[in-house]
């Protein structure tokens, strides 16, 4: 009796000590919710599909339905998965929860980070591709960039479609702004975050494989996920949608099949980890460079059993066919053109030559490697890089097989990346999960290597504290940034406060985007490209700088082209301007440092007067625009003219249409100077009334320009006016801009 006694408490202490595996659940409730989740949402697609490119208008309504069906399925799946990994391994199940909790509050805060900005070209390539698609053109003609995530957005932008008021009032509460696209901004960045945040599942579980069952594997599933959210690097790029986050959490579900593999070796492991590649490659390129840990892995499996299978080769096969299958599937425009898709000019190797080819400036380091090395030292801490490095050395050897293979994955990732002609911080980010789960690993494993069973639970906490302090500092800064103004919108609100409606700016890259209803902006990739007669021709007023742009051109050393030196020497010129404002990134404020300075330009000495081409207003609402005449369709309309004005009476007059108004002075001239110093607000005298015949009258206002420079004439007239003519009579005038 007491044998049976022991015999049952023994498999009891196994059973709540083996790893959880999600497939290996056993819930007859959870795998026909999961089954009815994948079927609702095949269904949903494919009456996207229909509804999209076939114009099956009668679906939409079975669409909504779908929708919901699947977002709560989803759900009852997670919280099925969660309850049932609950009843089996309650330490492990409480980790697990915990650090989804973290992951979604971290890479879902700030989300919503200069929406209104949309700074990031790519990702304006994705949502053009995604609109393009759900308009009815399913067929992509480049390859620059894989199309899986093409179709992912589409979806997106159309579920948002099916519910426009509760998308739209939810997007405005969460961004605080009531732009159309913004919204949609903030919903293809909603894929991105939430897929970031279920990462951390199988980071937390790959760790848990290779450190094996037991408490143990709990600490090194935690680190990894620890290390995981708290990465700068990975947290900030969640924030956009571009390929290189999405590809590597896909990279992270196929590594876990790997290592999965090694327990529980299965036709489901194989087939799921094949499409898992497949889907990396069809997210990004380079990220199919996962399906190396898949071979390494059978040929590591191989090697220690010390035979070959047929079932053994059949599940390789298996695994390449799934990844070749799921690539393509998410590739159909493939089948169109296929010579095209692979060696044509905007085709799959466009990035291979890109990057082959040499870069630009400032994406050139002397070293990629040590540059590589830096951006992971920043991100994981050095102490970290450390610990791991030495753990991994010590990890059992029972584990060792699996953790070489992969290991592989970054390692043959990096080598890939470091060997190219120029750097890109972003491409690090495919690798990021799998080093978080090595981190756990390694870590763990030096501590129980080095350290006593009595004293592993105090070493652990001050090694993982040593470990993450700087990492999770770091991220908790970056969080609180990115959940605020960006430098790039403090530098917005500046001028929209202190300069006059109407200023011209020219302004270079990674510059704010100012409302065109209150400004006129010429936008350039370098302010060094123009020429410094054009800068100073009166046709601008102040000038918008980004670090990220001129500082490349700042560094004598790294222009080794005639133009680079070219655009250097105007950038010495330019910067020698009075500087007006500068708004700087600092641990709380993301974005490039950004600096505005007013642009000098000689005051004409010659007196006249001098007709005002009306198409070289600047007019707030393109709308007043009516052939060769300007209409004031609307209470409180204005017209302004920038003209450039030496000390001494001036004289407008206009001609045209002028509705008689009983608000006193309803037409009337206001005279502003850059810095906002209103000088004057002059009523119009009307010159001459309106004929018989004619219901064309002239008026003019007189005031006093009592500094040299530019000023800021507006022009106020009532609801119903229209402008024919205008012309300016001062001492001095400048030509027309």
């Amino acid at each position: 009796m007491t044998s049976a006694t022991e015999t049952d408490s023994s498999v009891a202490r196994a059973h709540q000590q083996s790893p959880i595996d999600p497939l290996r659940l056993q819930s007859r409730r959870l795998r026909l919710t999961a089954v009815a989740f994948s079927t609702a949402l095949v269904t949903y697609a494919l009456c996207w599909l229909l509804v999209t490119q076939l114009q099956w208008l009668s679906l939409i309504w079975p669409a909504r339905l779908f929708a919901i069906a699947v977002a709560c399925l989803g759900v009852a799946v997670a919280s099925l998965v969660l309850l049932a990994a609950w009843r089996r391994r309650r330490e492990l199940a409480a980790a697990i929860g915990v650090l989804l909790t973290l992951s979604f509050i971290f890479h879902l805060t700030g989300i919503d980070h200069e929406v209104g900005e949309r700074a990031y070209r790519d990702e304006g390539t994705y949502y053009q591709h995604a609109t393009s698609i759900n308009e009815g053109d399913f067929v992509r003609g480049s390859f620059v960039y894989p199309h899986l995530l093409y179709y992912t957005y589409a979806i997106a932008l159309w579920t948002c479609d099916l519910y426009p008021d509760a998308w739209n009032a939810l997007a405005t509460r969460w961004s605080g702004t009531t732009e159309a696209l913004a919204h949609q901004w903030l919903a293809l960045r909603l894929v991105v975050g939430l897929l970031a945040a279920l990462t951390v599942v199988p980071v937390a579980l790959i760790a848990l494989a290779l450190s094996g069952p037991g408490r143990r594997g709990v600490v090194a599933a935690s680190l990894a996920g620890l290390f995981y959210v708290f990465s700068p690097l990975f947290n900030e790029g969640t924030h956009l949608f571009i390929s290189d986050f999405p590809s590597a959490c896909l990279a992270t579900w196929c590594l876990w099949f790997v290592a999965r593999s090694f327990d529980t070796p299965s036709w489901t492991s194989a087939a799921l980890a094949g499409s898992f590649s497949g889907a990396a490659a069809a997210t990004k390129y380079p990220a199919g460079t996962v399906a190396m840990a898949i071979v390494l892995a059978w040929l590591i499996q191989r090697f220690s059993e010390r035979r070959i299978r047929a079932r053994d080769v059949g599940k390789l096969a298996v695994s390449t066919l799934t990844s070749l299958a799921t690539f393509l599937l998410c590739s159909p425009s493939f089948f169109i053109d296929p010579q095209h898709a692979l060696f044509g000019p905007r085709g799959m190797l466009f990035g291979f030559r890109q990057y082959a080819g040499g870069g630009w400036l400032g994406v050139q380091p002397d070293s990629h490697f040590a540059y590589y090395v830096s951006q992971l030292g920043q991100s994981f801490g050095w102490i970290a890089i450390v610990l791991t490095i030495l753990g991994l050395v010590c990890v059992p050897r029972t584990r060792r097989a699996a953790t070489l293979a992969l290991a592989t994955f970054p390692a043959a990732y990096l080598g890939l990346i470091i060997s190219m002609t120029m750097v890109v911080k972003r491409n690090l980010a495919t690798a990021v999960p799998i080093l978080a789960a090595l981190a756990g690993v390694g870590i763990v494993a030096l501590i129980c290597r080095s350290v006593g069973p009595t004293r592993r639970p105090w070493a652990a906490g001050v090694l993982a504290a040593a470990a993450l302090a700087q990492p999770t500092i770091t991220t908790i800064q970056q969080t609180r940034a990115l959940a605020g103004p960006s430098t790039r919108e403090r530098a917005e609100q500046w001028l929209i406060e202190h300069l006059p409606p109407g200023t011209s700016v020219l302004q270079e890259s990674y510059t704010p985007r100012l409302p065109g209803h209150l400004f006129a902006t010429r936008q350039t990739r370098f302010a060094g490209r123009v020429p410094i007669d054009e800068v100073e021709s009166g046709d601008y007023d102040v000038l918008l700088l980004a670090s990220s742009a001129y500082r490349r051109f700042l560094e004598p050393d790294a222009l080794l082209r005639e133009h680079q030196r070219a655009f250097a020497r105007r950038y010495e010129h330019i910067l020698s301007y009075p500087k007006i404002h500068e708004v700087k990134a600092s641990k709380l404020t993301l974005g490039p440092d950004l600096e505005i300075y007013r642009i000098p330009h000689e005051t004409p000495s010659s007196t006249g007067a001098e007709p005002i081409a009306l198409d070289s207003l600047f007019l707030p609402d393109g709308s007043m625009r009516t052939g060769p005449t300007i209409s004031f369709n609307r209470p409180g309309q204005w017209i302004l003219a920038r003209r450039s004005l030496s000390s001494g009476p001036v004289t407008l007059r206009l001609r045209g249409r002028l509705t008689s108004d009983p608000t006193p002075d309803a037409h009337y001239l206001r005279v502003l100077t850059l810095d906002g110093f209103s000088l004057e607000r002059v009523a119009l005298a009307r010159e001459s009334p309106a004929s018989q015949t004619s219901d064309t009258s002239e008026a003019s206002a007189q005031f006093e320009a009592t500094t040299s420079g530019t000023h800021f004439l507006y022009l106020h007239l009532a609801n119903g006016s229209v402008l024919e003519s205008l012309e300016l009579e001062a001492i001095s005038l400048e030509a027309g801009s």
